[in-house]
């Protein structure tokens, strides 16, 4: 039996119009990104100009500084700069930074990057966007390295759209009940991450899935959760230790499971 959850927690939510950003910060970064990319003549910067350029446009989030910075992607033979762009096109809430990940994410040679696909995938989940939907779910699990798949998993559990849940009850049936166990707590954690319910095992999500697919509605907030899966779900996307603690505290209380791992809760057995 799956045993549902108080609705409390806030969660990432689909990025919403942006605030305008002066001018004149604007023209300058851009600028400042345009010299670091080499697109000023003679001048063909660095990569240490580069990652300072990346960093300190993070905070500047308008569509023509996201363009600029965006070039970054490009950079296969410079690793870091790459990697900076992605996490910076993450923390950035606007729908060029989600678009510009999302079309990065799509390429073939991406998605052969063993070391750099899983966190373009986080990044691109991390705007919650369900136009991601499509690029998490298609696909069976453990064809790729575990990763990717925790990747595809978590970010599903991320876009908080009943489209998320099909998706992810679809992985789960790729594999079935007899192969299905390496991935299936990252599948419980999303799924309740998403439906407020609580459960472990495949036959028990299936069950619900039946019982609740015609009639499901997800909340635009994260449902309260067990201290374990709360600190491994925020650790996760990134919340920092401090924040996390004050996050914690601020809601107190506990729902049962305390686990450092964070493994979720077996489902409560029938009476």
């Amino acid at each position: 039996m799956l045993i549902p959850l108080l609705l409390v927690l806030c969660t990432c939510l689909p990025d919403e119009k942006p605030a305008p950003v002066d001018a004149a910060r604007v023209k300058a970064t851009v600028e400042t990104l345009d010299k670091a990319f080499g697109e000023k003549p003679g001048d063909r910067g660095t990569p240490e100009a580069r990652l300072a350029a990346i960093e300190s446009a993070r905070e500047v989030v308008d569509a023509a500084v996201i363009e600029a910075l965006a070039r970054g992607l490009k950079r296969k033979d410079e690793p870091a700069v790459r990697s900076a762009t992605v996490e910076a096109l993450r923390t950035m809430r606007h729908p060029k930074a989600f678009e510009a990940l999302l079309d990065f994410a799509k390429q073939s040679t991406t998605q052969k990057d063993e070391k750099l696909y899983p966190s373009v995938l986080r990044a691109v989940a991390s705007h919650g966007d369900k136009r991601a939907i499509p690029l998490l779910r298609d696909g069976a699990l453990g064809a790729a390295p575990y990763k990717v798949d925790e990747a595809r998993i978590y970010g599903l559990g991320n876009i908080r759209d009943a489209d998320s849940v099909e998706a992810l009850i679809g992985l789960m049936n790729t594999l079935g009940p007899h192969k299905i166990a390496p991935f299936m707590n990252e599948i419980s954690l999303a799924l309740s991450v998403l439906t407020g319910a609580e459960g472990q095992r495949y036959e028990d999500w299936q069950r619900w899935w039946n019982d609740n697919k015609k009639k499901l509605e997800i909340a635009p907030q994260l449902p309260e959760l067990p201290k374990g899966k709360l600190v491994k779900w925020h650790l996760y996307w990134g919340m920092g230790k401090d924040e996390l603690k004050q996050k914690l505290g601020e809601k107190g209380g506990d729902k049962g499971d305390d686990k450092p791992d964070g493994e979720p809760k077996p489902p409560a057995k029938k009476g």
